[in-house]
């Protein structure tokens, strides 16, 4: 549940104690909105530098993997026609649903960790 706007206290959870903490926020405007100026360079937490390369590193290979193997795949069954059978049609499509997944959301995934 939020505070109401007109009590700007926020609880601050730590070490299994509550602490009333009053939050820079402007309510002087008039309006019955709340603004709150945050520090953001307090607010983005920084991985170092040893624990983002290997993740990077990962995330690279899985995606370069990914990227040939299913293109490989949706390669070999389109070009060649004897290549199209039932089950290898299931694969096209699989091998495709797995690059898309590839292509969006190892990218996501690795944004937050840079």
């Amino acid at each position: 549940m939020t505070p109401a706007v007109s009590d700007p206290t926020l609880y601050d959870v730590t070490d299994a104690s509550i602490a009333i903490v009053t939050p820079p926020c402007n309510l002087s405007n008039g309006s019955e909105y709340e603004y709150c100026d945050y520090i953001y360079n307090d607010t983005m937490p920084s991985m170092p530098l040893e624990e983002v390369i290997p993740v990077s590193f990962i995330y690279s290979v899985t995606l370069l993997l990914g990227l040939v193997g299913n293109g490989l795949v949706i390669f070999s069954i389109s070009y060649y026609g004897r290549m199209r059978t039932v089950t290898n049609v299931f694969l096209l499509s699989l091998a495709t649903a797995d690059l898309l997944l590839v292509l969006f959301c190892v990218p996501v995934k690795v944004r937050p960790v840079l």
